[in-house]
C-alpha cells in the first residue's frame, strides 16, 4: 500500500472521528438546552401556584441559591450576622405606644409592625447559630407563631435544646420544621432534595409555603374558637358567681 493511500485512509478516519465528535457535542448541547427549557417551564408552573398567595414572606437566613432568589418573589435574605430584632419577624405589640416624661418629652415609642399573613423562616446549613440567635428564632417561632425550618443536625439540635427537646440523629443537610400547630417534622424537605437540583429545592419549598398557609388558616380558626369558648365560659362562671352572691345576700337578709 502506497503512502498516498495511507494518508487518504488516515484523513478519512480523522474526518469520521471529527464528525462523530461534532454530532455528539451537538446532540448533548441540544439535549442540555431542552432539559433547561423543561426545568424552566416546570419552574414557571410551580411559581404560578404562588400566584394566589400574595401575602407571604420567606425569611432566608444564610446564602440562598440564585434559583431561590429568582423564583421566590417575597423573599428576605438575612446574613447570619444581620439577625436581630429589627430584621426578624419577632413578636411585637400591635398597639402604638408612646411613653413621655414629666415635661411631655417622648422617651420611648413603639410602633406596630406590619407582618405578612403567612411567614416562614429558613436557616441554611451554612449558618452557625449563636445562643442569642437561637433565642431570636425561639421568639419568632414560639411567641409569634412563625413556622421555622432549620437545615443541618447541629443547628437543629441546638434549637431543640432551646425549646427543651432532646437531640435527634440527623444528617448534615437534614431539615426539621417547627410549627405552632404540631410537633417538629423531620426531613420536611428531604436531604437529597436539599443537596440536589436547585429547581427541585425551590419546588419543595413552594410546597411547604402553600401547605403551611392552609395549616395556618386552620390553626388560627381553632385558636379563635378556643378563645371565644374560654371567654364564654369565663362570662358564664362570672354570672353564676354573681347569682350565688345575690342568693347568699338574700338569705343573710332573711
Amino acid at each position: 500500500m502506497s503512502k498516498r493511500h495511507l494518508v487518504v485512509i488516515f484523513a478519512a478516519v480523522f474526518l469520521s472521528i471529527a464528525v462523530v465528535l461534532m454530532l455528539s457535542f451537538t446532540v448533548k448541547k441540544f439535549a442540555s438546552k431542552a432539559e433547561s427549557n423543561r426545568q424552566a417551564q416546570a419552574m414557571e408552573e410551580y411559581v404560578q401556584r404562588l400566584g394566589d398567595l400574595d401575602d407571604y414572606m420567606v425569611y432566608y437566613i444564610g446564602e440562598p441559591s440564585p434559583e431561590v432568589v429568582a423564583n421566590i418573589k417575597n423573599l428576605t435574605v438575612i446574613p447570619a450576622g444581620m439577625m436581630n430584632r429589627n430584621t426578624l419577624p419577632i413578636y411585637w405589640s400591635d398597639i402604638h405606644f408612646i411613653e413621655k416624661d414629666e415635661d411631655d418629652n417622648i422617651i420611648n415609642e413603639v410602633e406596630p409592625r406590619d407582618y405578612a399573613s403567612y411567614m416562614l423562616i429558613y436557616v441554611g446549613a451554612d449558618v452557625t447559630l449563636t445562643n442569642d440567635q437561637l433565642e431570636l428564632l425561639r421568639n419568632c417561632n414560639i411567641d409569634n407563631d412563625v413556622p421555622l425550618i432549620i437545615e443541618g443536625e447541629t443547628n437543629i439540635n441546638a434549637y431543640r435544646e432551646v425549646i427543651f427537646m432532646g437531640p435527634h440523629e440527623l444528617g448534615e443537610h437534614s431539615t426539621s420544621m417547627f410549627t405552632p400547630w404540631g410537633r417538629p417534622q423531620d426531613n420536611i424537605i428531604a436531604e437529597d432534595v436539599v443537596t440536589g437540583s436547585p429547581y427541585g429545592f425551590v419546588n419543595a419549598l413552594i410546597d411547604v409555603i402553600l401547605s403551611n398557609a392552609e395549616q395556618m388558616d386552620i390553626y388560627r380558626e381553632e385558636s379563635l374558637v378556643l378563645v371565644e369558648t374560654e371567654s364564654t365560659t369565663t362570662t358564664e362562671s362570672s354570672i353564676e358567681t354573681s347569682d350565688e352572691s345575690e342568693i347568699s345576700e338574700s338569705t343573710d337578709e332573711a
